[in-house]
Order: C-alpha cells, then structure tokens, then sequence
C-alpha cells in the first residue's frame, strides 16, 4: 500500500527545497571571499608583539632593494656586496638590532680582502654576539633585547674597506680600529650612528679630507685619527662639537688652527707631525678648565708665543718643539703653568733669557729648550726634587764641559736676537745687549740645520693612560737626522 498523502508536509519540502537552491550561490560566494581574505598577507608583520619590523626592513631595503620579504635577512655574497645572494642562504632572526648587524658584518667580512690570522674566522651563523671582537650588551631602548654595543678589531691586520652598512649599528657606542690595513675614505652614512661615543681608526691607510661625517656624530667624545694619510684643513666645527680627546698627529693636515680652538672642552689635543702653519690663536687660553695635554710639536707654526698660554693652568704636557716660535719664552706665561710636568720648546727660534719662573713650577719633571738662541746663565733650581734640563745647541754660560762643543757662536746668537725677537719685543725678558757690533752669521747657521725629528711610533703600541682609558701618545723620541 502506499503511504498516505499528507498535504502540509509536502507543501513544507518544497519551500525548504526552494529555499535551499535559491540561497546557494550567495553561500559559495561568500566562502570565495573569504578564502581570498585569508590568502592575502598582513601589511605590517608583527615579531615578537612589536609593529616595528616594517620600519627595520626599510632600512634594510635601503642596502638590498630586491629583499621583498622583511622577516629574513638577505646575506649578500662574498663576492658582491649589496646585492642578493642566493635565496637560500637567509637568516631568520627575530631581533631587528640583531639581523641589522647581522646584515652589516657580512658585508664588512666581503669588504676585507687580507685576514691573515683568520680573526673573521667564526663571523657566520646568526649569533652575531659570538663574532671575535663584537661585544653586545642589552638595548638601550629595551632591555629585553641585545644590541651591538662594541667593535674592537684593534691589531687584528685586517685589510681591505669600511662598508657603507656600518651605519646598520645603530646602538654601537665603541667603533676602534686600531692598527689594521683599513683604506679608503669613512663613509658618509656613518653620522648615522648616534650613540657612538668613541672612534679609533688610528694606525691605517685612511685619506681624503677630514672626515666630516664625524662632525654630525652627537655623542662623540673620543676621535683618534693618528698615523693615516688624511689632509686639507681642519674644520671650525670640529672645535664646537663636546670632544674630550683629539689625537690627530702624523696625518698631512695643513693650514691654520681655527680660531674658534678656544670653544673646545678636550683635554688632550694631540696635533703633532703634520704640516700646520701661522700662530697659535689667543682663544686656546679659553680652553683652562679642561685642557691637561697638548702635543704641537714637528709643525710649522710660527710667530710669537701667546701669553694666553699661561692660561692653561691644568696643562700636564706642553709640546711646541720642532716649528718656527720666534721671539722670547715670556715669564708672564710661565708663570701660569703651574701644574705643567713635561715643558719641551726645543728646536725653535726663541731667544733671550730663560724665565726665572721655570724655578717655580714645583711639579715641573722635564725641561727640553735645546737647539734655539736662548743665552744667559743656566738656571739653578733650588727647589726639593730635580729637574731634567736639556740646553743643547744655545748659547748658556755654565754648561758643563762638553756641552759646548756645539753650541752657537756669539755672533749667531746676535744675529737671530736681531732676525727674531724684534716682532716679539712687547714679550722681551731681555733683548741681548749690543747686538749692533756683531756681523751677522751665515743663514746656514740656523736652527733648522740642527733639527731633530720625532720618530714616528706606530699606534698599535701606545698604552692606555690616565682615568680615560684611552691610548695617549708616548712622549716624543727624538734623533738627530
């Protein structure tokens, strides 16, 4: 038999059916659009709950233009930095500081050309924090994560280029480089580094002008530039920055000091062994409260010494040996040096007596005024402890025997009295007396025939000094040429 027929529940499936076919294609439509949403990728990736990576891949985009995917670490290859290498070889790491100097070390390892002692031998994988001579601390932005901090890769006889991704340490506090084979010129992008406190790049091949981009470094205290090859004139802005030392010495810079030398707070300013001329600016006598080095010697400046130098009443080491002062060592400014342990005016043209104010320096160790036209009697310093004087190749009445075999004439002296300290009379101590009744000595006589070099010492062997834990100059070795 067949099953009754039941109007109201036939009615009821074909509304149901109806419905049902009517409502499908808005069903399928709406599951594409979602399938499509969920295949479309975030705009700003977010590691490790920030929204900063968007940000750090830029930067990183800047360097490797092709490098589309901002979560990894493209590693350029060793043999074309700055462009992608091959796909495969990424660096997932999760900290943005971190995969910045990750990036920056592996195109300073393609930079370098000569490791001789294999010192870049474990800069691969991703813990950068492991590579010889990278020191990381905890950011100063977050605690929670490391940063670079440190770069000391000083005797490590490394070779080749600084790479335009250092600007990438964006933390580093501590660039030195000291006594490698680095050339070239600094790279502009480093004023990048806005936490850089201290720059030793000394003992290199560097050249070019001074690097300016280290005028725009804010934090910078401490520039060691010593033994390359950079030139040309320093610029003013070099003595506004906050500088606390400056070691410049054996590069060829040349021109007059800044005036504005003055506006400085270094307290050791090492400019030895270049080529400087003119006179040294009254404004240095501004510069008391902080300066206790400085080093001038084996330039060419010249004219009159100023009494400003008196000033410098916290000044431990003052060098103006091997240029062309000319006139008296003035008493007044003498007088003022009264923490001064090491005093070298040698191989200059100074004349006239020697300041009884010498005497009274009662820290004074080390008295160097050989080979200029100072006459008069030796100073006998009746005060508690020695000092070493070294009068060689002046016209001193009392030297010991012997130490007058090389000294100069009295004509000589006569002759430089009158060539040398008359632009410088308003300083006199004493203008030797009869003047007039010498002949004048043969120019070959003067002091430059006698002139004494500093031998240059290389970097790598200056020991740290003082409370700042810097490498501080040796006092200067001298031979006769």
């Amino acid at each position: 038999m067949f099953p009754s027929f039941r109007p109201n529940s036939f009615i009821l499936f074909l509304f149901l059916s109806s419905l049902f076919i009517f409502l499908l294609p808005f069903t399928t439509t709406s599951h594409g659009v979602a399938e499509d949403h969920a295949k479309t990728p975030s705009h700003t990736p977010k590691i490790c709950g920030t929204n900063q990576r968007h940000d750090d891949a830029s930067e990183l985009n800047e360097f490797f233009p092709e490098a589309d995917d901002p979560t990894i670490t493209r590693i350029p290859s060793d043999s074309n930095v700055g462009q992608l290498s091959d796909p495969s070889a990424v660096s997932h790491i999760a900290n943005p500081l971190l995969q910045r100097a990750h990036t920056a070390l592996r195109a300073w390892k393609s930079a370098i050309v000569s490791d001789p002692h294999n010192f870049t031998g474990n800069w691969v994988g991703d813990d950068v924090c492991t590579y010889n001579g990278i020191v990381c601390t905890p950011s100063l932005d977050d605690p929670t994560r490391h940063a670079v901090a440190g770069i000391d890769l000083n005797k490590a006889d490394l070779e080749g280029h600084l790479p335009m991704e250092l600007s990438l340490f964006h933390e580093v506090s501590l660039i030195h480089l000291n006594s490698n084979k680095f050339r070239g010129q600094i790279p502009q992008k480093l004023s990048k580094l806005v936490h850089l406190q201290e720059l030793d790049l000394s003992n290199n091949g560097f050249h070019g002008p001074f690097p300016e981009e280290v005028l725009r470094l804010p934090n910078l205290k401490y520039l060691d530039l010593r033994y390359n090859n950079f030139e040309g004139v320093l610029p003013p802005e070099l003595f506004d920055k906050d500088l606390d030392a400056l070691f410049i010495n054996n590069n060829r810079f040349n021109g007059t000091l800044p005036i504005n030398i003055g506006n400085s707070k270094l307290s050791a300013m090492v400019l030895a062994n270049n080529n400087f001329e003119g006179g040294i600016p009254k404004s240095i006598g501004n510069m008391n409260q902080t300066l206790n080095e400085i080093v001038i010697g084996n330039n060419s400046f010249s004219g009159c010494l100023p009494l400003e130098l008196g000033s410098l009443i916290n000044v431990a080491v003052l060098d103006i040996s091997l240029n062309s002062f000319t006139g008296v060592l003035p008493e007044k400014m003498i007088e003022g040096l009264q923490n001064v342990e090491q005093l070298n005016v040698a191989n200059n043209k100074l004349t006239g007596t020697l300041p009884h104010g010498i005497c009274q320096l009662k820290k004074l160790d080390n008295f160097t005024y050989s080979s200029n036209y100072f006459n008069g009697n030796r100073l006998e310093c009746q005060r508690p402890g020695k000092v070493e004087f070294d009068p060689g190749l002046n016209y001193i009445d009392g030297e010991e025997e012997g130490e007058e075999e090389e000294e100069r004439t009295k004509e000589e002296f006569a002759f430089a009295a009158f060539e040398h300290s008359a632009s410088c009379s308003e300083q006199k101590n004493e203008i030797p007396s009869g003047r007039s009744s010498y002949s004048p000595a043969p120019s070959s006589l003067s002091p430059s025939s006698h002139r004494i070099v500093l031998e240059q010492q290389p970097a790598a062997s200056l020991p740290p000094v003082g409370g700042f834990g810097y490498a501080s100059p040796p006092p200067p070795m001298m031979k006769d040429n």
